[in-house]
């Protein structure tokens, strides 16, 4: 959604989401609907409505979540339609420590909610990295702690070699040719995505 300003507590937040004007006040969303009439909506609602739009259910929704190469970018696609991710957490106080995909699949599926740590734990715990090289563990232990703190989009982006403690292990092409280059780099991330995601 396209933001067209508004801020701060008790004052309406106004966004586009498919060319309609939104407006959120506390759990509330107004719009105009078609019929020129004024539309009001919890906000929790609005946005499993929008969600099971575009995912009518569980399993289509897990389906593209597997298959997507870029997570973030179903994000993205669910907030152009209308889920306002932040102003949920905010008004319902979900935990700031559970990712977009859990807060999904609590507001649409009913479905429980873990934390990044409790995703992260769980992979530690397989040891499906005990057979790369010791350096390369240590690089997708990086990247687990990388994604407890700040979610998928550090997973998703190679810039993120270049943050601390990164360097300290090597610069971003040595680090990806611990790996073998950097396609055998993004398979192994891949494969840690897939393993965050199957925590249960």
């Amino acid at each position: 959604p396209v933001d067209t300003g508004g801020q701060g507590e008790g004052k309406k937040k106004k966004f586009y989401v498919r060319d309609v004007e939104v407006s959120i006040l506390n759990e509330s969303i107004q719009f105009i609907g078609r019929d020129g009439k004024l539309i009001t909506e919890n906000l929790i609602d609005y946005s499993r409505k929008n969600i099971l739009g575009e995912f009518p259910d569980l399993k289509i929704f897990l389906q593209t979540w597997n298959q997507a190469e870029k997570k973030q970018v179903i994000i993205e696609e669910l907030e152009a339609v209308g889920v306002f991710f932040e102003t949920l957490r905010e008004f319902y106080k979900f935990d700031e420590n559970i990712d977009d995909f859990d807060l999904i699949l609590n507001v649409a599926y009913n479905q429980k909610t873990l934390t990044r740590q409790q995703r992260v734990k769980s992979v530690r715990q397989k040891n499906s990295f005990e057979n790369y090289p010791e350096k390369c563990r240590q690089v997708i232990s990086v990247l687990l702690e990388k994604y407890s703190v700040n979610g998928i989009k550090d997973l998703e982006n190679l810039q993120v070699l270049k943050n601390d403690p990164f360097p300290e292990i090597g610069s971003q092409r040595q680090i990806v040719e611990l790996f073998g280059g950097k396609d055998n780099f993004l398979l192994a991330v891949n494969e840690l995505k897939n393993l965050i995601y199957q925590a249960a």
